[in-house]
């Protein structure tokens, strides 16, 4: 009998507190500091290059994640920079010039002066290029390379090319490098390119949760060229919020890449998703125990863009309903506090029994916001009470004969040990301590 627990915890089944991926208006995760970081020391530790597309990619994907200079391991930009100087004279086409141009650009003055002592060759090969035909993709190469040394451009006959590109062949690769282009043409009406933003978004493959096209490259070509023509014209894009918050679903699922192309495809789309001033899609993230008991009242949540950042402005969260597995509790609604950007709810003192609750969240931007707003965005959570065990009875009796049973009520102890063998019934009663919530 010394043996016996004075008290126990009652648990319902093991559930983690997690979103619900069935809600089309949250993202189902975003960048942790841990996956920026892994990505981060990959692209940085990617050397040597062994061909231009490599430090292009890798560059991309550090702007994209704000890597500034001074961040970099040391030579990073002299080698990159190197890389690319090495090959300007023996490169004869339109793609190696763009990975050339577009490594200057990003390096600025430490590169970018000693790419353009080679302009003349450069503009040559141009020109030879778009003399023979003029594909969406040699108008995108070609715009970006006069964008990235600074040369003139033509706004009116790319624009005309643009269009005479897409009667040709209007797939949506060629659509999303128009707008690519399209967005770095100066002070020009892009209307006529605006407009095929809908039908786009429209022809995307689509999942409950997703929205992809036939290739990653495609994606963030489509999603970066939206936001970039929306930047250039100041008029919002033709996307929803559930449509945006599909792409950003589709990046999630390959962060985990060793590629660095692929990576610079995903956080340059993700980049566009978080930064831009329309439509950002976000998700509300769990910072506490996927446990509530006494001991741990609060359920902790906050509100991420994709790449983990807080919103860019302040939000209201309100719990909308609180409803116990079995259907038999809910609760009303209940707005949370905040405090440094996480939102704080003491559910077990609203609640009377164990069991896994369901709660339903909205968020509501104060003073408006072009992060989405959150309705109905469900979790699950576990609530566990603790009961202590006031006392407890013991009876031993023979279960053949039926004689009287022999009880020794705990916490009292019987020093005398009763004898018992195969034929007796041991049971034990226990007996809830008064004041400690009743279990159901």
């Amino acid at each position: 009998m010394q043996h016996i627990c004075s008290s126990f915890l009652l648990t319902s089944a093991a559930l983690l507190l997690c979103l619900s991926t069935v809600d089309a208006e949250a993202l189902s995760d975003v960048f942790s500091p841990h996956d920026i970081t892994r990505i981060r020391d990959l692209l940085l530790s990617t050397e040597p290059y062994g061909e231009l597309s490599t430090p292009y990619h890798v560059l991309r994907g550090l702007q994209a994640l704000g890597t500034s200079s001074s961040e970099n391991k040391d030579g990073f930009k002299r080698n990159a920079c190197a890389y690319a100087l090495s090959h300007i004279d023996t490169s004869s086409d339109l793609q190696s010039l763009f990975y050339i141009s577009s490594i200057a650009a990003e390096l600025g003055s430490s590169c970018l002066p000693d790419v353009i002592k080679k302009k003349s060759h450069i503009q040559s090969v141009v020109s030879d290029a778009l003399e023979t035909e003029q594909t969406m993709e040699k108008l995108y190469y070609s715009t970006s390379i006069s964008t990235n040394l600074g040369l003139d451009v033509n706004s009116e006959s790319v624009l005309a090319s643009i269009l005479t590109a897409l009667d040709d062949d209007e797939t949506i690769q060629n659509t999303a490098l128009a707008f690519l282009t399209a967005s770095q043409l100066p002070d020009f009406d892009l209307t006529a390119i605006y407009e095929l933003v809908e039908d786009v978004v429209a022809q995307a493959d689509e999942t409950p949760t997703t929205l992809y096209y036939d290739s990653l490259e495609t994606t963030s070509n489509v999603i970066t060229g939206i936001f970039a023509m929306a930047t250039k014209t100041g008029e919002a894009p033709a996307i929803t919020s559930e449509q945006a918050t599909k792409f950003g679903n589709y990046l999630l699922t390959n962060t985990y890449t060793v590629d660095v192309a692929r990576l610079a495809y995903v956080l340059a789309a993700a980049t566009a998703l978080d930064r831009n001033q329309y439509v950002v899609p976000c998700s509300l993230l769990l910072t506490s125990s996927g446990y509530v008991s006494r001991a741990n009242p609060d359920i902790q949540v906050r509100l991420a863009t994709i790449l983990g950042s807080p919103p860019p402005t302040e939000f209201t969260v309100t719990v909308m309903t609180v409803t116990h597995q079995e259907g038999d509790e809910t609760l009303p609604k209940k707005k949370l506090k905040s405090k440094n950007g996480l939102y704080s709810y003491n559910l077990f003192q609203d609640v009377s029994s164990p069991g896994v609750y369901t709660l339903t969240f909205s968020t509501e931007s104060v003073g408006g916001s072009p992060v989405v707003k959150l309705t109905e965005t469900p979790l699950q959570v576990t609530v566990s009470f603790e009961v202590t065990i006031g006392s407890a009875e013991l009876s031993l009796s023979d279960r053949e004969h039926g004689t009287t049973a022999k009880k020794i009520r705990f916490p009292r102890f019987n020093t005398r040990v009763s004898g018992s063998n195969s034929h007796s019934r041991v049971s034990v009663t226990p007996f809830r301590q008064f004041g400690v919530p009743q279990l159901q």
